[in-house]
């Protein structure tokens, strides 16, 4: 497999916001900026036969034993998929699968015209989010899935939060998952706690009190920078919202927020609660930067922790690897974010990644075959934690996938709140969660600017 990559993305695991000065921060994938300025001249060539046995998806368009070429996009930083390709090819050469990279985040509004053309990709990466896929749907350009989720064992195996996000309105799942990230979680550096006489924090169940208490002492310990967060990324300040708001509202509030009449509203006591979290944070002194967090970029909070200045990093655990390579493993710890009401914190699941088939194309079948094969790869673990949870961690998985793995049972997830914006709203939110943590706006007067772009 050859990966030619001419102007390579700053991937940080999952579909990460990898972000560069040069360009400004833009909703994208999974609601995370690429940073390509220049399309990616990435090809590879892998090959595989359609007949897989035991768990074929249907006919190929070519038959018997005529070759078959199938086209398909992903990241390029996305290796476990090239990987699975090439596996894919030794056991079934008689399929050769194209995987060319996306070239930037526009790429996502140009799908409808790509698999209405000739030339259209058999399969596509996209973003499972409120931006473009409901256009998809409404323009019928997707191949429904449901006989990929039931022969990969997803129907019997994913988690429910990722079966209800993909389950579109008719019932039908149209794509499948290419991974999850935890969103965010608290990263700690154990070695600057325990000079501030404090010892490893439990991964859950963590109180808003205990933490404020765990940040007094690290000051008095003289890190004047607690917590690093890059909330002067646009997404940064959606992640954190949309854990406290699940945490404050429960999800069920997230779920009223959606359709022609919804029952939720930004207004509503417990969002304002969750705006509060932000403003709290700055008033304890949380924040590296104080008020100036909210100018701070996600590649110099991450920085700030790796050097040390930061004992913690607020982050998504596409984070995970570039720690890990900076950092001893076993040096690093985590845990979920502190509870601001009385019921503890769940992980908040981003599954926006995710494979979909042009039903427009010739080869659907093949490439819904190789789509399976996907869907049952352990690869997985090398782009995030998988979204099945019949996948066990093995001893090549990093310390913190595993260690979040297996408390998922545990914790319970949450739906990511910014897979349910709209674009309009996503950027009004930025502005009013921004002017909170400046002192600009109030919780309640960020919660009302928010509401009236969204209407609700």
């Amino acid at each position: 497999m050859k990966l030619n990559d001419e102007n390579s993305l700053l991937g940080r695991g999952i579909r990460p916001r990898a972000k560069a000065p040069a360009e400004p921060a833009r909703k994208d994938q999974s609601r995370r900026v690429k940073s390509a300025a220049k399309a990616l001249a990435v090809a590879t060539a892998v090959g595989s036969m359609v007949a897989m046995s035991g768990c074929a998806v249907g006919n190929s368009s070519s038959g018997g034993s005529g070759q078959i070429t199938i086209n398909g996009t992903a990241w390029s930083d996305w290796t476990y998929v090239f990987d699975a390709a090439k596996q894919f090819h030794k056991d079934h050469p008689n399929i050769t699968v194209n995987i060319t990279a996306i070239p930037n985040s526009s790429y996502f509004t140009k799908i409808p015209q790509l698999f209405q053309s000739s030339g259209g990709p058999d399969f596509s990466t996209i973003a499972l989010d409120q931006s473009n896929y409901p256009q998809y749907l409404k323009d019928g350009i997707l191949a429904p899935l449901d006989d990929v989720w039931q022969n990969s064992g997803l129907d019997a195996n994913a988690y429910d939060n990722v079966k209800s996000t993909y389950t579109a309105a008719d019932g039908h799942k149209y794509a499948i998952s290419a991974g999850a990230t935890v969103v965010p979680i608290v990263y700690y550096n154990k070695d600057l706690l325990k000079k501030a006489g404090i010892q490893d924090p439990p991964n859950t169940g963590m109180s808003m009190s205990d933490f404020f208490s765990m940040v007094g002492k690290l000051q008095s310990a003289g890190y004047s920078q607690p917590m690093s967060v890059g909330l002067g990324d646009p997404t940064e300040p959606l992640r954190l919202f949309s854990s406290y708001a699940s945490n404050t509202c429960g999800e069920a509030w997230t779920k009223g927020l959606q359709g022609s009449s919804p029952t939720s509203k930004w207004t509503d006591s417990c969002a304002v609660q969750a705006f509060q979290v932000a403003k709290d944070f700055v008033s304890h002194n949380v924040l590296a930067g104080g008020t100036g967090a909210a100018s701070t970029t996600s590649a110099s909070a991450s920085a700030a922790f790796e050097a040390g200045k930061s004992p913690m990093y607020m982050d998504g655990t596409w984070a995970t690897s570039a720690i890990e390579k900076a950092m001893p493993g076993d040096q690093v710890g985590w845990f979920l974010p502190p509870s601001a009401s009385s019921t503890p914190t769940k992980m908040t699941f981003s599954t926006t990644d995710a494979f979909v088939v042009n039903k427009n194309s010739k080869n659907a079948d093949a490439a819904k075959q190789f789509l399976q094969y996907l869907a049952q790869d352990q690869g997985m673990w090398q782009h995030g934690l998988p979204p099945r949870s019949d996948f066990a961690p093995g001893s090549s998985v990093d310390p913190i996938s595993a260690s979040l793995a297996k408390n998922i049972s545990s914790t319970g997830t949450w739906v990511d709140l910014s897979q349910e914006m709209s674009a309009d709203t996503e950027t009004a939110f930025i502005g009013a969660m921004s002017g909170v943590v400046i002192g600009k706006y109030t919780p309640e007067q960020a919660a009302a600017l928010v509401a009236g772009s969204a209407g609700k």
